[in-house]
């Protein structure tokens, strides 16, 4: 897959991330060029089952959501309420890796932050994405055929399920690393690679194109 120049590195579980898809999403709808997205493990060595949160995490989950509201874009939505969980980051990274091997990448990412962050599903758990990516996989490249037929793109053990994923996976988050930007979200370019709302805000100006 030929990728632009810049090139954005998120975690699935960042409430960033949402905000970030949807500037992406209204650039790919008006035929601009935008920066390729990378899926990245924030918190990779949390418990498989993820973290559900008690009362001060959400209050401090929601409080992040709402400071986020003066950065909406006409047309952009939030989470009226922070979920309550924190998903382990595997099995959405996974997903999403075998996604942009299959050339279905766009779709597959709005599904799992929708799910997420809309929804409030798990989308640490394999099972749950099971039931949701197969109708966009269908539409993609046979990469195997288990993808393609039954949309099983994530292993048990929350990894990518073909090799080519697996080196993708292992190689976005050895980038961002390399960055040295822990934060959810980072935007690399030629001119720099602002984190957090910096990173947003320098998608600002791009998707205000098509507002």
């Amino acid at each position: 897959m030929d990728t632009p120049s810049d090139a954005i590195y998120a975690d699935f579980t960042s409430p960033l991330a949402l905000l970030a898809s949807q500037r992406l999403d209204r650039l790919g709808a008006a035929g601009l060029p935008a920066p390729d997205w990378r899926a990245v493990s924030f918190r990779p060595t949390m418990p498989e089952i993820g973290i559900p949160l008690d009362s001060r995490a959400v209050a401090n989950r929601q409080e992040e959501l709402d400071r986020l509201r003066d950065h909406l874009l006409p047309g952009e939505v939030l989470p009226e309420q922070a979920p309550r969980l924190l998903p382990h980051p595997g099995s959405a990274t996974a997903v999403y890796a075998e996604a942009y091997l299959a050339g279905v990448a766009d779709e597959v990412r709005g599904l799992l932050l929708r799910a997420y962050w809309m929804e409030g599903q798990d989308i640490g758990q394999p099972e749950v994405l099971r039931r949701l990516v197969p109708p966009a996989f269908a539409k993609g490249r046979r990469t195997f055929d288990p993808i393609q037929d039954w949309g099983y793109a994530v292993s048990p053990q929350r990894s990518p399920v073909t090799t080519g994923a697996y080196r993708l996976v292992h190689r976005w988050q050895q980038e961002w690393l390399a960055l040295g930007t822990p934060v959810g979200l980072t935007l690399d370019g030629p001119s720099g690679s602002p984190t957090g709302v910096a990173a947003l805000s320098s998608l600002d100006a791009l998707a205000a194109v098509t507002s």
